[in-house]
């Protein structure tokens, strides 16, 4: 009676959020669903192709059998949502999955996910795929129309793609400030089975998040939690996954230039995914791909002794690599974290400076440019208007959210003074003073490590 309890609250929940209009259009693809956020416009079955055919090119990179579809994933249940309260009620068996599943929970429909339908009466389920032998949840596919509708949802421009539930990029907001559109949405990722991107996004970046994919997938049928796992291991099993399948080797240039100085027990923030890269692809050259798998399987490793260990084979790994002056500029821009800093500014970023960061990250520029990139930054635009002003303070919990992952335990009060100041500046409307510290915020947090003998400490 409990379960069934349970369950009907689930189901309240899910139908008062479904009683409103939807800001997306779902589309069935072979692993779940397509989540058209704000209907962007795409090809739908040309991307439904490109998407498919990449999740069995991730999955045939590992070796891993890939999701199997159920034959009827073009052709949902449709149903009235008073049915199904109909079926639930005469039928409390059907609202919940036999034996014991590593991928779903007890209290999770036998059948299928029950996703909205076509308009706030109806419902379709969409029926589960199957891996390994055991069903799975249905993989949601948000697709933004671009990356800042996506990150303004869940207030944070530290990712360009994301794998996993958004809950835990939602917690600085109170439920009071969301709207219905947004509740909406953010429903339709709750489970760890979601990846959202936008239509500015590469193959690369659908590559990556659909090996973290299979990364909890194999995980998770072995009792081992991905999320467990350090965040070098798991970024760089998903970079040298998608650097493999689209012949992407600059980590190699990143990785060997950290290497002639660095170590691997102290990794800065903006290389874990290079150097990730790196220790990824020496594990697969000394224990091969099935071997390595066989590690994130294995929960008595003890990744910290594996990593440290590998520091002197690393070096030698990386020992033949030829770095040129345009790589020293990449590696440069990369330990700044050029990339994050060009997202939080992207509003008022004068185009000079963004043609600067493409010849940075395309190997083709010096590290006078990326002087050249504070300088032009640096100076402070004209007074914006209110839509520009509203898009700069949602960066601000960006700030928080790149100081969480740093291990420099100085950065925490250096970033917390400044929040204060640009909450400050932001409700008082003061430019003047809120772009100055925010490019400040962006030296002393984002770009700290490449920046820090630029800075003066007297500020």
């Amino acid at each position: 009676m409990r379960k069934f309890t349970l369950a009907v609250f689930l189901f309240v929940a899910l139908f008062s959020v479904i009683s409103v209009a939807k800001p997306y259009t779902l589309v069935p693809w072979p692993y779940g669903v397509i989540a058209l956020v704000q209907t962007p416009s795409i090809n739908q079955q040309q991307f439904i192709d490109d998407a498919t055919q990449a999740v069995k090119d991730v999955f045939s990179f590992w070796d891993l059998p890939a999701p199997v579809p159920d034959p009827d994933w073009a052709t949902p249940t449709q149903t009235s949502s008073q049915a199904w309260w109909n079926m639930a009620m005469q039928n409390p068996e059907l609202l919940f999955a036999e034996g014991e599943n590593p991928f779903l929970s007890p209290m999770q429909l036998a059948f299928g996910t029950a996703f909205p339908g076509d308009d706030p009466g109806h419902l379709m389920v969409v029926p589960y795929p199957v891996w390994s032998g055991w069903k799975i949840m249905p993989l949601t596919l948000g697709v933004f129309p671009s990356s800042e509708s996506m990150n303004n949802l869940v207030e944070d421009y530290t990712f360009s793609a994301l794998f996993g539930s958004v809950a835990g990029y939602t917690t600085m907001r109170s439920e009071e400030t969301w709207t219905e559109d947004e509740r909406e949405i953010l429903h339709l990722f709750w489970h760890a089975s979601s990846i959202v991107m936008s239509t500015e996004a590469d193959k690369q970046s659908l590559s990556h998040e659909l090996s973290h994919w299979a990364a909890w997938l194999w995980c998770q049928e072995h009792a081992v939690q991905l999320f467990s796992l350090p965040r070098t291991i798991i970024e760089g099993f998903a970079d040298y996954t998608a650097g493999s399948l689209t012949h992407d080797n600059r980590w190699r240039t990143v990785a060997a230039s950290w290497a002639q100085g660095g170590n691997l027990t102290d990794i800065p923030r903006p290389l874990i995914y290079d150097v990730g890269t790196s220790i990824i692809s020496l594990l697969v050259q000394e224990k091969g791909r099935k071997g390595l798998l066989e590690m994130l399987a294995d929960p008595t490793v003890d990744w910290n002794e594996i990593i440290s260990s590998l520091t002197p084979a690393w070096r030698e790994s990386l020992a033949d690599v030829k770095i040129s002056e345009g790589d020293t500029a990449m590696y440069k821009a990369v330990l700044q974290d050029l990339a994050l800093c060009w997202r939080l500014l992207a509003p008022v970023l004068p185009q000079e400076a963004d043609n600067i960061l493409n010849r940075l990250y395309d190997g083709r520029g010096t590290t006078e440019d990326i002087d050249h990139f504070w300088d032009l930054v640096s100076q402070v635009p004209p007074e914006p208007p209110e839509e520009i002003w509203q898009a700069m303070i949602a960066r601000i919990p960006s700030f928080l959210i790149t100081q969480s992952r740093d291990t420099d335990p100085d950065i925490r009060m250096v970033r917390a003074r400044l929040e204060i100041k640009l909450d400050k500046y932001g409700e008082e409307r003061d430019w003047k003073s809120f772009y100055p510290t925010f490019i400040e915020a962006l030296r002393k947090v984002i770009a700290h490590y490449g920046t820090q003998e630029t800075i003066d400490d007297a500020n």
